[in-house]
């Protein structure tokens, strides 16, 4: 994308299934606009995969094992 719509630099999102498909590009877009970006997926190999294409490209993303139907699982990230 040629021009900024808006900046996210200093903003962190925390992105859920964002291992592959619409989550992956939603992170990718979000760091794009220069938000930090955490990786939540249940499959950790995709979330470490998506945070490595985001680093590479400049970005700024970790990647972290999620499973939102678990309420104890959300609570551990909220506070990392």
């Amino acid at each position: 994308m040629n021009a900024k719509l808006f900046d996210l630099s200093g903003k962190v999102a925390i992105v859920t299934g964002s291992g592959r498909g619409l989550g992956k590009c939603m992170a990718e877009g979000l760091a794009e606009f220069g938000a930090k970006v955490i990786i939540c997926d249940l499959s950790v190999a995709e979330a470490l995969e998506t945070a490595q294409v985001i680093n590479e490209a400049g970005g700024v993303a970790a990647a972290t094992f999620v499973d939102i139907s678990q309420r104890q699982s959300c609570g551990v990230n909220r506070r990392s």
